[in-house]
């Protein structure tokens, strides 16, 4: 991050409400935008539903940002990169096999891969 602001590049960082994500960077004073504070639940129905609404988000958000490069883990960003022909970089640590659903919600739409050598990207 602090790269892409010595080359003058604005920052956004957009998260979901998981984890101790967000503890982390209220602990380092970071500014930061949930696009899902409500969370989502766990039926199939309510994951669809939360996949929208950050995809909605995160839209408005490019169109009111001029976002250039969108980087992390979430299927939104490569959604929203191929709709806006935004640059998509996605950060993997597991085996396609392994993540057999989030890589197929992914891998069609994403710019870019990064994953360690290791991981088996193919279908």
């Amino acid at each position: 991050m602090v790269a892409l602001k010595d080359k003058r590049h604005t920052v956004t960082i957009l998260i979901k409400t998981k984890d101790i994500f967000e503890d982390l960077l209220k602990a380092d004073d970071v500014n930061y935008l949930n696009i899902l504070p409500e969370g989502r639940g766990n039926s199939k129905l309510e994951i669809i539903w939360g996949f929208l609404k950050r995809d909605f988000r995160m839209a408005r958000n490019v169109i009111k940002n001029k976002l250039d490069l969108l980087i992390g883990s979430d299927p939104a960003i490569t959604h929203i990169g191929k709709l806006f022909n935004i640059l998509s970089l996605v950060f993997v640590e597991d085996d396609a096999h392994v993540i057999r659903d989030f890589a197929k919600l992914v891998f069609l739409f994403v710019s870019i891969i990064v994953a360690p050598v290791s991981c088996d990207l193919s279908k």
